[in-house]
């Protein structure tokens, strides 16, 4: 009685073992079970797109604003135009030909101080008798590369000012090679309103 007992366990378990093994094999394919998958594959698995912007530096956002109105904004603006009216002044100042008989150091007269424009009007004169517009072809030319206010702040409300500036000039003249200097042309300059006017200018040749 009793192996009859054991050998119905065996068989019992045997059968388990079997519908166990069988399980396992046809799990795949039973409704509800999960295909196999090869070691490292990612299906089925949320996949996030890759988003670039976040590796990209993030320029920084400047919080801080000019107040034009300010004591200090006017006061750099200010002199800024003053440079401006002492770099086109110099430049002009000192750009003149014989081809026209140096009518444009006549033509500065009328924009400077009176005491002023007679010695531009005695350069000229000086100018008409060395370079005489029927002789060889003479003239100079100026540019103004840069600007230093000499005078203290405050320009914003000063009624004189000097500048200071660097200029390059070339002379040329018939038959002969380009004269190129570096000079400094110091200017003087009184406050007419709202504007500058030049009342005297000193060249400082060849710095």
């Amino acid at each position: 009685m009793r192996n009859r007992i054991l050998l119905a366990l065996l068989i019992i378990a045997a059968l388990a073992g079997v519908i166990a093994v069988v399980w396992f094999i046809l799990r795949p394919v039973l409704p509800g079970g999960l295909a196999p998958q090869p070691p490292g594959s990612t299906q089925g698995q949320s996949e996030k797109p890759f988003n670039p912007t976040p590796s990209l530096p993030t320029p920084a956002t400047s919080t801080g604003s000019t107040d034009t109105n300010s004591p200090e904004e006017r006061e750099r603006q200010a002199q800024e135009a003053l440079k401006r009216t002492s770099i086109d002044m110099a430049a002009r100042l000192n750009t003149y030909s014989n081809a026209d008989d140096f009518e444009a150091l006549r033509t500065m007269q009328a924009n400077v101080d009176a005491t002023f424009a007679l010695k531009l009007q005695a350069t000229r004169a000086t100018l008409r008798r060395d370079h005489p517009s029927f002789g060889a072809s003479w003239g100079q030319s100026t540019q103004a590369l840069s600007a230093t206010i000499n005078s203290p702040a405050p320009i914003l409300t000063a009624t004189q000012a000097s500048v200071t500036v660097q200029v390059q000039t070339t002379v040329e003249e018939a038959g002969k090679a380009n004269v190129v200097t570096q000079n400094r042309v110091t200017l003087s300059l009184r406050r007419n309103g709202n504007s500058w006017t030049v009342t005297d200018q000193a060249i400082l040749a060849g710095e």
